[in-house]
């Protein structure tokens, strides 16, 4: 984990801009920036913190665009942005779609296809950089390549705010467990908050979602399992899946990998064995669940455990 803080105080007039550039592309997703006014003094403070593979940027500027290309696109990075509008206005547009955010509101984009952020007005706004997988295993409805807009009316956006201005928080220390479940919090809040603001939900693959989950443990559980007890076809419960852009398999894999992560970093299981926990969530087999856990976290299950005690 680390902070790190970004200002154009004490810069040459003339060079704030190009400094706010470079340092918002290496703090936040592969973008580009752009200045409305070439002649116009910039001004901007942005102080950036990572948590594993979630990225927060808390930051206020002069106006100016924030760009995401094809090219910028085709380096990779499968990352949603959550932001919250703090202060100003915030028109985003991505394809055909055109949103508004105004300060308070939570707008999605999702960083697989170009977009474009313009800031008319001085602005103040907190991101947060989360891996598509993160917030598929929890709102999968979200995340179909659209932006998506996030009312001051819905229900639990209020403590959405709270989670997100809780992993910006600078000067704070945050271990990864708290770090982890504030996200995994964050996630379920989102997806709560987006039945206020009318977005289309699938009742159906949320109850399926909801039964795995409570079934993670069995190692026998199958497609077949679950199109039985909700007494459908093995094709229309794969069709739910593909409709999120994932299979059933990868997303048991993922989130099984995710609750065994989050066992790891959780102090009160400190005593207990890696190959417990990898069976308590539904690895038969330990040599498949270390394989799969590295090329997931890019470290072995003992490596991360060990980041608790550091």
């Amino acid at each position: 984990m680390g902070t790190i803080v970004w200002r154009t105080e004490g810069l040459e007039p003339d060079s704030g801009f190009d400094y706010w550039r470079e340092t918002v592309c290496r703090a936040v997703l592969g973008v580009s920036t752009e200045a409305p006014d070439p002649q116009e003094a910039f001004h901007g403070s942005l102080v950036g913190r990572s948590f594993g593979d979630v990225r927060i940027a808390s930051f206020r500027s002069s106006r100016h665009d924030v760009v995401r290309t094809p090219r910028h696109v085709a380096q990779g990075d499968d990352s949603v942005l959550v932001s919250l509008q703090e202060c100003g206005e915030c028109r985003l547009s991505q394809g055909d779609e055109r949103l508004l955010l105004q300060p308070g509101e939570i707008g999605l984009v999702d960083g697989a296809r170009p977009f474009r952020l313009s800031f008319s007005e001085e602005v103040r706004r907190v991101v947060a950089v989360l891996p598509r997988r993160t917030l598929l295993l929890k709102a999968p409805w979200l995340v179909r390549g659209r932006p998506h807009r996030i009312p001051l009316a819905s229900r639990f956006i209020s403590l959405a705010r709270q989670h997100i201005l809780e992993l910006a928080r600078h000067g704070e220390v945050l271990d990864d467990m708290s770090a982890s479940l504030l996200t995994d919090n964050l996630c379920n809040l989102i997806g709560l908050s987006s039945d206020a603001a009318g977005h289309s939900r699938d009742n159906l693959h949320e109850a399926i979602l909801a039964f795995c989950r409570g079934r993670l443990g069995d190692e026998t559980l199958s497609p077949g399992t679950v199109a039985a007890h909700f007494n459908i076809s093995l094709r229309t419960l794969h069709a739910r899946f593909a409709a999120t852009g994932q299979s059933f398999g990868r997303w048991l894999l993922a989130t099984r990998l995710e609750e065994s992560r989050r066992a790891l970093l959780d102090p009160r299981r400190t005593g207990e064995s890696i190959a417990s926990i990898a069976y308590s969530v539904g690895f038969g087999d330990l040599s498949v669940f270390n394989r799969a856990f590295r090329n997931r976290f890019g470290a072995a299950p003992r490596q991360h455990r060990g980041r608790c005690d550091t």
